[in-house]
């Protein structure tokens, strides 16, 4: 499973659960991938949902072509670990083995 389809499925099963979730989306421009923010965005996650007094945040690795699992830039560990440390956020990373747990957590 792609992360490309990771989402689809974690979005999927987020809007059947009742969660309200964000994705922000790259596009390219000039040539270039980019996701439009402002301010230190870089590496935050790809997964982001609120539910009743639950926030839920996950980075998503998928496998490429090669069956290779993506990996983590440092951007990435540190929006994760300082989210870890804010009372009341969840945060993960996800994969595509961790599907039945995403299910469970979402649910």
């Amino acid at each position: 499973m792609t992360e490309a389809q990771l989402q689809r499925t974690v979005l999927e099963i987020s809007t059947l659960s009742g969660w309200r979730s964000l994705h922000l989306a790259t596009a390219q421009v000039r040539g270039r991938w980019m996701t439009a923010m402002v301010g230190q965005g870089r590496g935050w996650p790809d997964y982001f949902g609120v539910r009743d007094t639950r926030a839920v945040v996950a980075e998503l690795k998928g496998y490429d072509s090669k069956g290779r699992l993506g990996q983590l830039e440092a951007e990435q560990w540190e929006w994760l670990y300082a989210l870890q440390q804010v009372p009341g956020i969840e945060a993960y990373l996800w994969t595509p083995d961790d599907v039945d747990e995403i299910a469970a957590i979402l649910r």
